[in-house]
């Protein structure tokens, strides 16, 4: 037999090339539980091939032997939740008394990323029973109340900060707790203002491009001074602004807003442009920013084919300024996100590997990937693709997301999934087949489908009180591309008009707004659109703000 660690260095790089199960076969001819590194490697490997019972018990010894190893502590914990065992985790965390370690916090953040908000409140409330002043966490677990529909604990947690020096001191975290309150209260006329706004600038752009709604407007407009100083006057109590046009930089008082913008250090800005009027003073001034989104559309990385959907633009312009803004992040040290947002439809569907690539080149961080919206507001799909053809998209797609994942770039895909359209007609196919056997193998078929037709959410989202539809209309002001104000811009009754509106402030309040607000209390969809009938939409979309 081979000296014990020769064999403990192969199966680490077995282990690093992914091959969990020869790494186990070889850890598993050494494995000796006081050998306490051996031990640790052969946990490890449980735990990546999933056994995770089996893991905690070797990780918990080792824990015993050394209080100290974080990576062990790390690893009992990734177990712990893994297996969905939440009683024995929260447990572990408080008997070792790693609340002091923030570890709370983490396992929180951690539960909250995979939309497991049940078990992430025990463990935020956990935290901030020792961390009371944080008043950043505490907000959100009261946003995540409202979420899940704890509307006393909401009451109660934001009663106890709004009388908090550090929150009445303080303009945009009183808004934020008012504001939360209030949803929780079912107020429909609001003492707390505005929270995100969606601002279409001007509907002026310097492409033709034909998939945009604004090329079929035949007049030119941008907002009002009544409007812009609305926005100036709500910039403090604002957590997420997002401007779009047309083209924001054609409109000139642009600037004047962003920088003031920027003043306020809770507010995320998003903004949505084609990048070609990006010149060097503004890649500097947006590079500076602290808190910035800056999402450019390209539909494809082919000259002709961009130049041809993006009618107007220059390819060459594109590629320089997409430099110019990856030299700026880089000389101001910039934590800005930028984001490539992409419709797709036959002319880019195939190229979605090398669209990564692009990204990489470019330093982009997030991709979006959404389908082109046709007439008749019918989406570009995937069903009316052959099967060879959607095999191709399902490989050319999962390069994609292997390459993005391993180079730490988020992809947004907003597209059917090509497995799943394969699964669904294969799955017709046998169906088909069995039925032409027998009768009775197609009643039994049936039968037996419809006895297991059942609801398999996990009741995540089950409370005790009901909860209203959407949060928007307590939280948001839009406007749309032809210049009416709205909750969210795809809702469909206007609570105003941009162009003949003079006092903004009132329409915060007003009769639509106000209904709006009742028919989100009492589940009436009248007013919403298609995709959040159909929960499209997603719930964290229509109720959280920035995360």
């Amino acid at each position: 037999m081979e000296e014990k660690s020769v064999i403990l260095e192969k199966a680490k790089k077995e282990q690093q090339l992914g091959n969990y199960q020869k790494s186990f076969d070889l850890l598993e001819q050494i494995f000796d539980i006081e050998d306490y590194f051996t031990a640790f490697e052969y946990a490890k490997i449980l735990y990546f091939l999933k056994q995770y019972e089996k893991a905690i018990d070797i990780f918990l010894t080792l824990n015993e032997k050394n209080k100290e190893d974080r990576n062990v502590i790390d690893f009992i914990i990734k177990c712990y939740k893994e297996n969905n065992n939440i009683e024995d985790l929260f447990k572990f965390v408080e008997t070792k008394n790693l609340i002091d370690t923030k570890v709370s916090l983490e396992i929180a953040e951690t539960f909250f990323d995979d939309k497991q908000y049940k078990a992430a409140i025990n463990f935020y409330e956990q935290y901030i029973e020792k961390n009371k002043d944080d008043i950043n966490v505490v907000s959100k677990l009261l946003q995540i109340y409202n979420f899940l529909g704890y509307k006393q604990k909401a009451i109660g947690l934001s009663d106890k900060y709004l009388t908090d020096s550090q929150v009445q001191d303080n303009k945009f975290l009183y808004n934020l707790f008012l504001n939360e309150q209030e949803i929780a209260q079912e107020k429909t006329i609001l003492k707390s203002n505005p929270r995100i706004m969606l601002v279409m600038l001007t509907n002026k752009c310097n492409l033709r491009c034909p998939m945009c709604a604004t090329i079929h407007q035949k007049n030119q407009w941008e907002i009002s001074d009544e409007f812009k100083q609305y926005i100036l006057n709500n910039l403090d109590n604002l957590e997420l602004i997002t401007w779009q046009g047309g083209e924001v930089f054609l409109y000139k008082g642009f600037k004047d807003l962003f920088l003031k913008a920027k003043e306020n250090k809770y507010l995320k800005q998003i903004i949505i442009t084609n990048g070609l009027l990006i010149n060097e003073q503004w890649a500097d001034l947006i590079t500076q920013a602290n808190h910035l989104d800056l999402t450019i559309s390209i539909d494809s990385i082919e000259k002709d084919i961009y130049e041809k959907l993006r009618f107007g633009a220059s390819f060459e312009q594109l590629l320089k300024n997409l430099e110019c803004i990856k030299q700026c992040r880089i000389k101001n040290s910039s934590n800005i996100t930028v984001t490539m947002r992409t419709t797709i439809s036959d002319e880019n569907i195939y190229t979605l590997d090398k669209i990564v690539d692009f990204a990489i080149n470019y330093n982009i961080n997030v991709l979006i990937w959404s389908p082109l919206i046709m007439e008749e507001n019918k989406q570009y799909s995937l069903k009316n693709k052959s099967d060879e053809d959607l095999v191709v998209i399902k490989t050319n797609i999962d390069n994609a997301l292997n390459k993005a994942q391993k180079n730490k770039i988020k992809i947004i895909y907003l597209l059917e999934n090509a497995e799943d359209i394969l699964n669904e007609r294969k799955k017709i196919k046998e169906e088909e087949n069995s039925k032409q056997e027998t009768s009775f193998k197609q009643e039994c078929k049936a039968e037996y489908k419809c006895s297991n037709t059942e609801d398999k959410n996990d009741n995540l989202f089950m409370t005790s009180e009901k909860r209203s539809l959407c949060f928007r209309p307590w939280k948001q002001i839009a406007t749309t591309v032809e210049g009416k104000l709205r909750p969210e811009c795809l809702c469909l009754q206007n609570i105003g008009d941009i162009h003949n509106c003079k006092d903004f402030e009132e329409l915060w309040n007003n009769d639509f707004m106000q209904e709006y607000r009742r028919k989100m209390i009492s589940f009436n969809q009248q007013w919403c659109c298609d995709n959040c009938k159909n929960n499209i939409v997603s719930e964290e979309h229509k109720k959280f703000t920035c995360w």
